[in-house]
């Protein structure tokens, strides 16, 4: 089910059928609201929602607390977090339930080669620009006005905030969290877990679990907490 606004685009490959597909939105925080309020209600079946914490849940959305629910009612999901520690928790407690991730939600304003791969689970937000031949892996979200260039190959679970600009070529390891109005140089690697603060300029090679500060870029160990 799609709305006006979004289109669920079946980009990776082999392609990805977006047809009977009944997803509920993981989550129910500012980025869900935000998924929801343009992508439509009618694009999911319900929310989840932790029963460790108190939510009321999002507007027009049934609110399901256990996985039991869930795996009653949905075949799908998408994460509407931003958290790069527990998305991959989500993503298993999801899969243990039976779900598999939703066919990429794309925004139609957004800018997506035909080129590019984008695998299930990912979200690119308004005005986002994914280049020719880009990989977008698992559950990579790409928030309103980012940049991802040619070429690039964006690790599963990845954050880009909006405003991001990465250029072609860059490789970024899973678990990625890269700040709002950031840089990243054409042709860099980023290890796993690497983090920019917003508005860093990233001139080289980060390695794993790694913080990115500053212009120019300097490296302190990414926080755990």
């Amino acid at each position: 089910m799609t709305s006006a606004a979004w289109n669920i685009r079946a980009l990776a490959s082999p392609p990805v059928a977006a047809v009977d597909e009944r997803i509920v939105l993981i989550g129910a925080g500012a980025l869900a609201r935000d998924v929801v309020e343009v992508a439509g209600v009618d694009a999911f079946c319900g929310v989840y929602v932790d029963p460790r914490f108190e939510s009321p849940g999002l507007p027009g959305l049934p609110v399901l607390r256990d996985w039991a629910a869930v795996r009653a009612v949905a075949t799908h999901y998408a994460l509407g977090f931003l958290d790069t520690a527990q998305r991959p928790a989500a993503h298993a407690a999801a899969a243990a339930a039976g779900l598999l991730p939703a066919s990429p939600i794309v925004s139609a304003r957004a800018v997506v080669s035909p080129l590019a791969s984008l695998a299930p689970g990912c979200l690119v937000g308004h005005h986002a620009v994914i280049g020719a031949c880009a990989r977008l892996q698992r559950d990579t979200l790409v928030m309103h006005n980012a940049v991802i260039g040619h070429d690039c190959e964006i690790g599963e679970n990845t954050v880009v905030l909006p405003g991001a600009w990465i250029g072609g070529y860059v490789r970024i390891g899973c678990g990625g969290f890269i700040g709002a109005n950031s840089v990243i140089s054409p042709r860099l690697r980023l290890g796993r877990n690497v983090m920019l603060a917003p508005g860093a300029a990233c001139l080289r090679d980060v390695p794993d679990d790694m913080l990115v500060i500053g212009n120019p870029g300097r490296f302190t160990t990414r926080p755990t907490a």
